[in-house]
């Protein structure tokens, strides 16, 4: 059997899977079992004794059905305090007691904030629901929307979000967090996730042994599932004073520009043979690169406008390029250049996002595009004849397939 009629049986074989279905992501946080329009009361969690009761998940509506992630921190102070301790790092002051003090007698302590090379600043993002009971204070349970969201990083590349829930009684002192890390994936059109426990452990250290926390614990919940492991972090602002800011995240490292230069190098030394796998490469990686310095330069400008001129260039660029640049080759050597070239664009990718696993059924769909890809390379290649339109036709409709599969919901 050739190199492109087991393609083609591949093919085959992982568009059965991705249609049937295989086991889902480790990152896919799943739907809550419980049903129903409201939690009920034994799955409410109290963040601080005899306050506010929390449903200690998000949800993609006013239902547990929709559940997403869990809640995974709990500041204890001022709601004005806990934001601006968040997302203004400037003029902070706290109250402090020293050991020869009383609580009376409390000083008035200050911190300079250096620039540490990372910034804060409000944050877009899909809408998430959490639900809140007045508890002792009466009133029915409410859902509600984030208060606000903050997020380190870049939009169209990777970062760590915040979504900020008040206390819906303002003396109650405490904002619930739900903290995760995500990148964005350019097949998908949203952002994948990729950290929850781990996104808490950091804006956990955050707090440790600072002078203006008075105390950072764990406290079991038993809130399992949504990426969580049933614990919540709690973090007791000093005399609900002010905490310096947080300072986690990362931009979108260089090295996707690296791989894109160096690609182009590789394609001055070796002619032809390189124009398929590094323009692939240049293509897909630019993309990226693009995106994020577009939201770089326009900031105000809504990061899914870009998304949304850039897609088409993706979606048909690579098989146009493919098909255009495969023309010099024979068959065998099309696909496997093809196939290499976006490979490895895929997994720069992945590692300069710092993207560590991949689900099952994310793996698979981009497998079925390296090879839906690698049969309009070998369909259009002529240096063994004229092409081959079955094939051209054959990995155009899969590619289209796979590109339609997570935009219906699919993956």
């Amino acid at each position: 059997m050739t190199p492109v009629r087991t393609a083609v049986a591949l093919l085959a074989l992982v568009g059965f899977g991705l249609v049937v279905g295989l086991p889902g992501s480790i990152h896919h946080f799943g739907s809550a079992t419980e049903s129903g329009t409201s939690p009920p009361a034994d799955a409410l969690v109290e963040p601080r004794e005899n306050a506010s009761l929390l449903w200690p998940y998000t949800s993609k509506s006013r239902s547990v059905e929709d559940r997403t992630l869990a809640i995974n921190l709990v500041i204890h102070g001022g709601q004005d305090e806990v934001r601006r301790s968040l997302a203004d790092q400037t003029g902070l002051e706290w109250n402090r007691t020293d050991d020869n003090e009383t609580e009376a007698d409390a000083s008035t302590h200050s911190v300079v904030v250096t620039d540490d090379g990372f910034e804060w600043s409000s944050a877009r993002g899909s809408t998430r629901y959490t639900y809140i009971d007045a508890g002792p204070h009466g009133g029915p349970g409410m859902w509600k929307t984030p208060d606000y969201q903050l997020h380190s990083g870049n939009y169209l590349g990777t970062r760590q979000h915040i979504r900020a829930y008040n206390a819906p009684n303002p003396d109650d002192d405490w904002t619930a967090l739900q903290a995760h890390g995500e990148y964005w994936d350019w097949f998908r059109l949203r952002h994948t996730v990729t950290s929850v426990q781990g996104s808490a452990r950091i804006v956990e250290s955050e707090f440790l042994d600072e002078p203006y926390v008075s105390e950072v614990r764990r406290e079991y919940h038993g809130n399992r599932g949504g990426g969580n492991d049933g614990w919540i972090t709690a973090v007791e602002l000093a005399l609900a004073g002010i905490v310096v800011g947080l300072s986690f995240g990362r931009a979108l490292p260089d090295s996707v520009e690296q791989a894109r230069s160096e690609a182009e190098a590789v394609f001055a030394k070796n002619g032809k043979r390189v124009l398929l796998p590094g323009s692939l490469a240049a293509l897909y990686l630019g993309v990226r690169t693009a995106g994020v310095a577009l939201e770089g330069v326009l900031p105000t400008t809504s990061p899914k406008v870009f998304a949304g001129v850039l897609y088409p260039v993706l979606a048909f660029g690579i098989p146009l390029v493919a098909a255009r640049a495969s023309r010099p080759l024979g068959r065998t050597m099309a696909f496997t250049l093809a196939v290499v070239g976006l490979g490895a664009a895929f997994v720069l990718d992945f590692s300069a996002l710092g993207v560590n696993s991949v689900s099952i059924r994310l793996a698979v769909h981009r497998v079925a595009l390296l090879v839906s890809v690698g049969l309009v390379a070998a369909g259009c290649a002529r240096r063994d004849g004229a092409g081959e339109a079955p094939l051209v036709a054959l990995g155009a409709v899969f590619w289209v397939l796979c590109l339609l599969l997570p935009l219906l919901g699919m993956l």
